[in-house]
């Protein structure tokens, strides 16, 4: 992150990209000058003219941008794989965390984020399903800012917090926020704070910052997806036309309402979270903290995620530590259409 005003607000963006790519409402979170700069050519990973769905599942890469200065051409700050299974009605969201260690083309280790930076989209892609080993179908990136505009907008998101947190903003041109465990819900201001704490959790003795981070996350795009399917497949339909403009994807807006409602159309869909590998390190001979690369894991993840299988047994292929009963590695809600 180039900036502290930056740092204050990176994750904002990817909370509701997350929550309104589950239900195919890409659309909140980008300034209206990155809306404008949404064109065909961004388009042509896939056949973006096609306003129908063709397949019984699609896996889509959800970045956020975080970019502030005009000049900067932002990091992917949080990067996630979402597999929509039309057939079971289910959305399956996959972390991939922004450290995950890659090779640059000059030899040297890099993190992911820094590896994607400015480069097109099919380049991002290919990285991502490197690691991962899903094959992208679709893509969406998401800027500033725009979450707390969503949330206030639907009155507020409910959130079960897993620990107490201390955000503090770096640019310390706002006071401390304090947020205590359990129910609440949260209007637009602190949704946008609570999606980017990290080191509060550390700061209580809490291991694995980014894990927690990334967890309420998750959850509360699932809350946000509720919300959004309150109205049923119409209400989610006016969501998306309401915001639209905002995100630049490659998915046209009438194949995004097509796989809202037939996502919906059974009246529930369950929702699911998980992460790959996040346990990083700073290792011998190198000088940066990388997650490292598990092969073995990721295959085992992604085979679980289109095929249907346990994702409890996939997710704990990885070598790394277990999940608590708070902060579970794979979290399934149902979310009610109407």
């Amino acid at each position: 992150m180039a900036t502290k005003t930056k740092s204050s607000r990176a994750v904002l963006a990817i909370l509701t990209a997350c929550a309104l790519v589950a239900m195919f409402a890409m659309v909140a979170c980008s300034s209206p000058k990155a809306s404008s700069e949404s064109t065909t050519a961004e388009m042509s990973v896939n056949d973006a003219s096609k306003q129908s769905i063709d397949a019984d599942a699609y896996n889509i890469l959800v970045l956020g941008n975080d970019q502030w200065e005009s000049t900067d051409p932002g990091h992917p700050d949080m990067i996630c794989v979402m597999h929509v299974d039309f057939k079971n009605h289910k959305a399956t969201l996959v972390s991939v965390p922004r450290d995950t260690r890659v090779t640059s083309a000059n030899g040297s280790p890099n993190k992911l984020m820094w590896e994607m930076t400015g480069k097109p989209y099919d380049q991002q892609i290919a990285l991502v399903e490197g690691i991962t080993g899903l094959k992208i179908d679709y893509y969406a990136e998401i800027g500033f800012p725009g979450l707390e505009k969503l949330v206030d907008g639907l009155g507020g998101v409910p959130m079960n917090l897993p620990y107490d947190c201390v955000y503090s903003f770096y640019t310390h041109d706002y006071p401390d926020d304090t947020f205590k465990a359990g129910e609440q819900v949260l209007n637009g201001f602190r949704a946008m704070e609570i999606s980017r704490a990290r080191t509060g959790y550390g700061d209580q003795g809490i291991e694995n910052e980014d894990m927690v981070r990334q967890f309420v996350c998750r959850q509360m795009f699932t809350s946000l997806m509720q919300l959004a399917y309150k109205g049923g497949t119409a209400g989610a339909e006016d969501v998306l036309r309401s915001y639209q403009g905002n995100v630049k994807t490659n998915i046209p807006l009438e194949t995004q309402i097509a796989m809202a409602k037939k996502l919906g159309e059974t009246g529930s869909i369950e929702v699911i979270g998980t992460t790959g590998p996040f346990l990083g390190d700073v290792a011998d001979g190198e000088e940066i903290w990388l997650v490292q690369t598990d092969a073995a894991g990721w295959a085992a993840m992604a085979d679980a995620v289109t095929n249907g299988g346990d994702l409890n047994v996939a997710i704990n292929a990885f070598e790394q530590p277990e999940f608590t009963e708070t902060t579970p590695g794979v979290l399934a809600t149902t979310v009610k259409v109407g």
